[in-house]
């Protein structure tokens, strides 16, 4: 039986045996710039909080080499002098996604400025630090920024607002402005952290997060701030302004808006088409679609080509063979997290490139083929679901 599947803009028609039946998710992920709403921001709404005479600290977590993010960014500088505030009452914190030499040069000669690249070569553990999360229930934070900002006025800053972007990540799920003051965590406390992601999966964590994690210090100290959503091409669809906690819940229902999608079923072999064929997008994919695999499902991943580099596969393989135990960083979590999904299913790539890990098809037939033939013997009609978009496609039930 022959039939037409659509990965990414591409179609492809292989063929099957009769008794199997295969659906098709898809959706639209590509969207237009929202111009529209980007005219449209109310800046005053970022600072309702904000009082004359406040010591406050601005997080900029976004490239500035985008005029349009440094419109944004120079727009707010400009609402909160209009609201009152004098340069010496404003901290600047860049975190390691803004390069140093594209914060203009005025910010550093007004402001008090903080860059997260300068605390690699400096005392890391002066900033935000958590306690132990082995019990992430009970995490707490008590220190933050040099300044301990748990303690309020009496530490310097009143309080700490956000200008950040966001997008869909594998880490963290949806990345929403609090997350921002992660940057600044000791190396310790982000080693512990990246630990329990690992630990407690996606799912788990990012409710932990979204329920525990945002009201304890120094996260409850971030009165407001401005997102800017971001598509998988890095363009800007949406603006959401406001305090902390109404921008963390309004991203992630926006983005579950645009691409999530609730799928109860599990099947027995899952064709995901990918964005990229990278390190991260290869993550994303599985981590996304672990809501939709048996325990015996065979996931096949296609991507037009492939460059993951070697530091990541031999990372991966660290894992897989136990010779490496500790997980510090995100890439400590893709690799472990891929390294599980290779030690129970198969895994099968489609594309041009080579690799160590995995057997790169040419040919979406013979993967296909291959496939089927393993779940044949336990399985009479097999179910296949193919996602078109799988690395940037959410299971509605992430939050």
């Amino acid at each position: 039986m022959r039939r037409t599947i659509k990965l990414g803009t591409r179609s492809y028609e292989i063929e099957v045996p009769r008794r199997t039946l295969i659906e098709q998710f898809e959706t639209d992920i590509y969207s237009t710039r929202g111009e529209e709403a980007i005219e449209r921001v109310d800046y005053e709404r970022m600072f309702t909080q904000y009082r004359p005479g406040m010591k406050v600290g601005i997080i900029i977590d976004l490239p500035l080499e985008d005029p349009f993010t440094y419109t944004t960014v120079d727009n707010a500088l400009s609402t909160l002098h209009s609201l009152g505030a004098y340069d010496n009452e404003i901290v600047l914190f860049f975190t390691s996604r803004v390069d140093p030499g594209t914060i203009p040069s005025i910010y550093a000669y007004r402001y008090e400025t903080i860059v997260a690249r300068d605390l690699e070569r400096a005392r890391r553990e002066d900033y935000v630090t958590l306690s132990t999360l082995e019990n992430m229930i009970k995490m707490e934070v008590y220190k933050a920024f040099e300044r301990d900002v748990s303690k309020g006025s009496e530490s310097g800053l009143n309080a700490i607002y956000v200008i950040s972007d966001s997008f869909i990540d594998g880490i963290y799920g949806i990345r929403t402005p609090i997350m921002a003051i992660l940057d600044f965590l000791s190396v310790t406390s982000f080693a512990s952290l990246m630990r329990a992601r690992a630990e407690l999966g996606l799912q788990d964590f990012i409710k932990t997060v979204s329920s525990r994690m945002i009201m304890l210090p120094p996260f409850r100290y971030v009165y407001g701030g401005i997102s800017l959503l971001k598509d998988f091409t890095g363009e800007v669809f949406e603006v959401t302004i406001g305090n902390s906690r109404a921008i963390h819940n309004n991203v992630i229902e926006k983005y579950l808006k645009s691409y999530g999608y609730a799928i109860p079923e599990k099947y027995d072999v899952i064709i995901l088409g990918l964005t990229e064929g990278t390190f991260k997008a290869l993550h994303r994919a599985l981590t996304f679609a672990r809501p939709i695999m048996k325990q015996n499902t065979v996931v096949i991943l296609c991507s037009d080509s492939w460059s993951i580099k070697e530091e990541h596969e031999n990372l991966v393989l660290e894992y897989l063979s136990e010779r490496r135990g500790s997980i510090l960083t995100e890439d400590d979590v893709r690799a472990y997290e891929i390294a599980k999904f290779i030690a129970e299913r198969t895994i099968m790539l489609v594309g041009r490139g080579h690799m160590k890990l995995f057997e790169i098809f040419q040919s979406i037939q013979d993967a296909v083929d291959i496939a089927l033939e393993k779940v044949l013997s336990t399985e009479p009609r097999p179910r296949v679901l193919v996602l078109s978009y799988a690395d940037y496609l959410i299971p509605a039930n992430l939050v």
